[in-house]
């Protein structure tokens, strides 16, 4: 039977592993600083994210900064809050499921009205405002395990056929682990053909991986309010980023078939953590035709990220092996590299039904093509992986509706988010779903509000733990796992007005 190798977008199955022969960037590394899902304090999570034609919310003023506009007097705020999560996996007919919960500070800020005019009586700049704060763009946290029995593959054959055509001395992770635990075999040295004895599968295998961190954006942002009418804004973000990554995959010989070296079981470990900064410019403006309603328009440039990242692997055998074959091997790296997420535009529409509730609904557009890598070091790859995003990925975007109503000094708000699926492929598309709803009340307490919300979101996508297909008729040798993941977030919010 021949084999095939077949490149799919790594990111769309939600996680990662570092294939790379010779960089540990793909596009998933792209797609996870660049597909954010702003948070903050509890309102402006209860409604969903809505405001960007409702404005005066600090939270917002990273999604259309002319938020800030609307603002009439000093605000200081803080947000803490708990998210929990678990996922449940689907692999060979064999179901698996993990959890945790974190503990989190996604707000913290200031937002002060530097200027005012008293003159109301003709078109001119009534006040002007500064802020500076942080808000959360997006929670890195997860776990997920994945285990069932394939009769079809292994992974070392995938791992095999990525290596075809490298001398050993310049092999990568894990392909050069895999060589010197004796995983691999090379079948002829002129062009470098690399086999596997575990070729044709009948092992269990297994997958976990714990991801944790996020993205926190220090906002900077001035704004002004011309006539009551016009709301026009700024803001400089200042992204951090911080994310790490444990993982393993394992292949374990359940059956106990005869395999060379008496093989029992292999683990691949990975360890990595990638810290960094970013910066972008976003502009937005509202209008306000009518009293009872507002139109909010908002750009975002690419987000410029520059990121170390410190890697660690090993995988470890457990077999007779021959005298000069090791049973663990590992290697470490530390790099630099620049990533560049894609422009983005927003879309509001804002409802005032006189003091009894507003309705805000939002859409936000931008292209997935154009994330690009700059890996410095190595051209040919970066190219490569370029190319692997601007053929895979598309326009994609997010739809957000929330509203509140007042009932005496109680808030009750409730909202919606949808995120739509980045990718080209039409069988990725079909498994892909990403839905948040949310909830919350507040209390308007004289210059006093506490505020309190909740998300709740809910996705599915398939999961490849690698990707190989008969070279004769195409048929894939791995099935994918479905994953169904659940995350929710509680948060709290004590602001003051003065």
């Amino acid at each position: 039977m021949k084999i095939k190798w077949e490149k799919r977008p790594y990111a769309v199955v939600g996680f990662c592993l570092c294939f790379s022969i010779l960089q540990a960037q793909t596009d998933a590394d792209l797609l996870r600083y660049s597909m954010l899902n702003v948070s903050g304090n509890a309102r402006f999570n209860a409604m969903g994210g809505a405001f960007g034609a409702l404005g005066a919310n600090f939270t917002a003023l990273s999604t259309n900064p002319a938020a800030i506009g609307l603002y009439s007097r000093h605000e200081i705020s803080v947000t803490g809050a708990i998210t929990s999560f678990n996922t449940k996996s689907n692999y060979y007919g064999n179901s698996k499921e993990d959890q945790g919960i974190r503990i989190n500070m996604p707000s913290v800020n200031g937002v002060f009205c530097v200027y005012e005019n008293k003159n109301t009586n003709k078109n001119s700049w009534r006040r002007v405002q500064v802020a500076v704060g942080m808000n959360r763009l997006s929670d890195f946290n997860s776990a997920s395990a994945v285990q069932g029995f394939n009769k079809k593959s292994s992974y070392m054959e995938d791992v095999a056929a990525r290596a075809n055509g490298i001398k050993p001395s310049s092999l990568g992770s894990p392909a050069s682990m895999a060589w010197n635990t004796g995983l691999l075999d090379v079948r002829d040295t002129n062009s470098w053909h690399y086999v596997t004895a575990l070729a044709g599968g009948n092992l269990e295998q297994k997958q976990l991986w714990e991801t944790s961190g996020n993205i926190s954006e220090l906002v900077f942002s001035v704004g002004g309010n011309y006539s009551d009418q016009l709301y026009i804004g700024a803001t400089i973000g200042v992204p951090f980023v911080h994310y790490s990554e444990r993982s393993s995959i394992s292949e374990t010989n359940t059956e106990h078939l005869k395999f060379p070296y008496s093989f029992q079981s292999y683990t691949y470990h990975q360890n990595y953590r990638v810290s960094g900064a970013g910066v972008n410019l976003k502009l937005g403006l509202i209008y306000k035709p009518f009293p009872f309603f507002r139109i909010g328009l908002a750009f975002h440039t690419p987000t410029y990220y520059s990121l170390s990242e410190s890697y660690q692997a090993d995988i470890s055998t457990e077999m007779s092996h021959p005298e000069n074959l090791a049973k663990r091997d590992a290697i470490s790296s530390n790099y630099g590299y620049k990533i560049y997420s894609p422009a983005k535009g927003l879309l509001s529409l804002g409802f005032v039904i006189g003091n009894f509730g507003v309705i805000g609904l939002e859409g936000e557009l931008l292209n997935y093509k154009g994330m690009r890598a700059n890996l410095g070091d190595d051209p040919d790859y970066e190219n490569n992986l370029n190319r692997v995003v601007k053929n895979n990925y598309q326009m994609a975007g997010v739809f957000k509706a929330g509203t509140e109503w007042k009932v005496s000094i109680v808030r009750l708000r409730a909202g919606y988010i949808y995120q739509s699926c980045p990718y080209k492929d039409k069988d990725i598309r079909s498994a892909w779903s990403d839905n948040t709803i949310t909830a919350g009340l507040g209390l308007a307490l004289g210059a006093w509000n506490i505020d309190f919300g909740f998300m709740y979101n809910m996705g599915k996508q398939n999961h490849y733990i690698y990707n190989l297909v008969d070279g004769n008729n195409h048929q894939s040798l791995v099935e994918a796992a479905n994953l169904k993941t659940n995350k929710y977030m509680y948060s709290i919010s004590l602001s003051a007005k003065f």
